[in-house]
């Protein structure tokens, strides 16, 4: 098991507008043909277009030339934590889970390539469309003077 804890503080004399992820890249022997992806966060759109991106849970993952895809899911709304699993049969699980009252997003970021094959869990505080574009979702953290946040993510194998 591997816990990260991450704690942000504002040290500065004015509030500031905070953004913050962790990015945990899954890949093989874990992430083949035929994984197996499931998740109790709730389907919430795509950053664009593409045949790798995850629009539902659960999914066996496919390897083919495609341009990456990057899914957006809404955590649980009665505020348990967000729980992902990702499943190959002959490997095992890995179980990626956070709080859902830290994470308001969460993110799988898809490259399908073989070669790469690869799947990104990443528990994040927006989408990733950039600050301009957190601040009119109302996406952004606000941190006051001397205020902290700490995020934490549990990674586990099963």
């Amino acid at each position: 098991m591997i816990e990260i804890i991450d704690t942000v503080t504002n040290d500065g004399f004015e509030s500031v507008e905070h953004m913050f992820r962790h990015h945990i890249n899954l890949g093989y022997p874990l992430v083949q043909e035929g994984t197996t992806v499931s998740s109790n966060a709730v389907f919430l759109g795509v950053r664009e277009s593409s045949p790798s991106a995850i629009d539902v849970l659960p999914v066996q993952l496919r390897e083919e030339p495609a341009p990456e895809g990057v899914s957006y899911f809404l955590p649980p709304s009665d505020g348990s934590a967000c729980v992902v699993n990702v499943e190959a049969a002959e490997v095992g699980k890995v179980r990626v889970s956070f709080d859902s009252e830290d994470w308001k997003i969460l993110i799988l970021w898809r490259d399908p390539s073989p070669g790469r094959n690869v799947l990104a869990v990443e528990p994040s505080t927006s989408r990733d469309g950039g600050r301009a574009d957190a601040r009119v979702q109302g996406e952004l953290v606000h941190l006051d003077p001397g205020e902290s946040r700490t995020y934490r993510t549990l990674i586990e194998r099963c």
